[in-house]
């Protein structure tokens, strides 16, 4: 064998020991981080952070244990310093590009959440909670045909069946298709016999589609749900309900009786209030039916022009025409408001990216306190040429300032 050969066998053998020190050396001086995100995933965050503030100060921080800390940190509540974290040093892996984005969905940035979850669904489109967080996103942001397309994609996870046809039906609520929602709500029940595990109580949803039954006139199919939901836990609006379909179907004294025990359970149920003030008027005695509504009378917030209504008709029938004018003036200004209400509805089922659904959505999401994403909308619209309310909900989402008088909405330009 030449001395050169020798020469190169000793050599590769010293680069392959020095490869091993380097590596080896590595691995244990990264023990520690393997043991903080092995706690992280174990469920004590608060634990891993520790023990990242500990190996930091041998260390100087690295990319990975960066992410590592923002993982931590959204898991621990800690969601603007997460994102500020994940700014920094980005996302290398897709645990971590999910966790910058929980952090901005749970911030309600739904704008800046979408790319992070689309990148995702992109690298596994078999991740259940990256189609059901992408759904929920886009259809908050009014994609509601994008949004309706991933959930349907999430319906053919078994295990996440029920999660898809809860959303589902969300999702075809808000497009204003009562039936198809109920066709997907009533679905859950073959995924999860329990109707556990939806994100909102089990006698809730039941509540909610037993209302879709009774607005869709199928009020004995409310009442067997209803039922359901009654046994779970009494609530006055499962009570509500169940008085209102009663009452469509003829049973008067069950509907009455059932309104009372709204009240007992939720003084301030508007709804059931308003159902006893009408019966109290059918009765001719609008005495009654002024206290019935009294309650909720002081709280102006909750007013609205069926209620004004009630009053104005029970003090005409006590003969006070003064205070029927003074609640008709407030029924004409109540109506005036739900009107707006009711063109920003139909715009946005009809037209969810039209450029006024845009300004719509930023002024709600303004109205929610949620400055950042109301920006973050109306920065992609033009200011050339804009009419006064735009530019004012501009300088105040800017300024977080009062915002523009709803009654201003120039619906007519919808």
């Amino acid at each position: 064998m030449s001395l050169t050969v020798r020469r190169l066998r000793a050599l590769a053998v010293l680069v392959i020991a020095l490869t091993a020190a380097v590596f080896a050396v590595t691995w244990v001086a990264d023990r520690p981080l393997r043991r903080a995100e092995d706690l992280l995933e174990q469920g004590h965050p608060a634990d891993a952070i520790r023990m990242l503030r500990s190996w930091e100060k041998q260390h100087a921080p690295t990319g990975r244990s960066q992410a590592l800390t923002a993982r931590c940190l959204t898991e621990s509540g800690y969601f603007q310093n997460a994102i500020d974290i994940f700014k920094a040093v980005g996302a290398a892996d897709t645990k971590e590009l999910h966790a910058w984005a929980r952090a901005y969905l749970s911030l309600e940035q739904w704008a800046n959440a979408l790319p992070l979850l689309q990148d995702l669904k992109s690298r596994d489109d078999q991740d259940a909670d990256v189609l059901h967080e992408l759904a929920a996103c886009q259809a908050k942001l009014g994609k509601l045909e994008e949004a309706l397309q991933t959930a349907q994609e999430l319906l053919h996870h078994r295990e996440s069946a029920h999660r898809a046809g809860l959303l589902i039906g969300a999702i075809e609520l808000e497009r204003g298709n009562k039936e198809a929602a109920v066709r997907s709500w009533e679905q859950i029940e073959q995924f999860n016999p329990q109707f556990d595990d939806l994100q909102l109580p089990a006698d809730e949803f039941l509540t909610q589609l037993a209302g879709l039954y009774t607005e869709l006139g199928e009020t004995q199919r409310a009442e067997t749900i209803l039922t359901k939901a009654l046994n779970i836990r009494e609530t006055a609006e499962a009570h509500f309900q169940a008085g209102l379909a009663a009452d469509l179907q003829g049973n008067g004294e069950q509907a009455k009786s059932h309104w009372l025990r709204a009240l007992e359970l939720e003084q301030t149920h508007l709804n059931a209030r308003e159902a006893l003030a009408r019966l109290a008027i059918a009765d001719g005695d609008g005495a009654a039916a002024e206290e019935i509504l009294r309650p909720v009378v002081s709280g102006s917030e909750q007013l609205r022009s069926s209620t004004t209504f009630l009053l104005q008709r029970a003090a005409l029938m006590q003969g006070d025409e003064e205070r029927a004018a003074f609640f008709q003036r407030q029924t004409e200004q109540l109506r005036t408001r739900e009107t707006i209400d009711a063109a920003v509805k139909r715009l946005l089922t009809e037209n969810p990216n039209s450029y006024w659904s845009q300004v719509v959505r930023s002024y709600q999401f303004a109205e929610q306190g949620n400055h950042h994403q109301s920006e973050q909308l109306l920065e992609r619209l033009p200011a050339e040429n804009e009419v006064a309310f735009v530019t004012e909900l501009r300088q105040a989402v800017q300024n977080r300032g009062k915002l523009p008088d709803k009654e201003r909405m120039p619906i007519k330009l919808f």
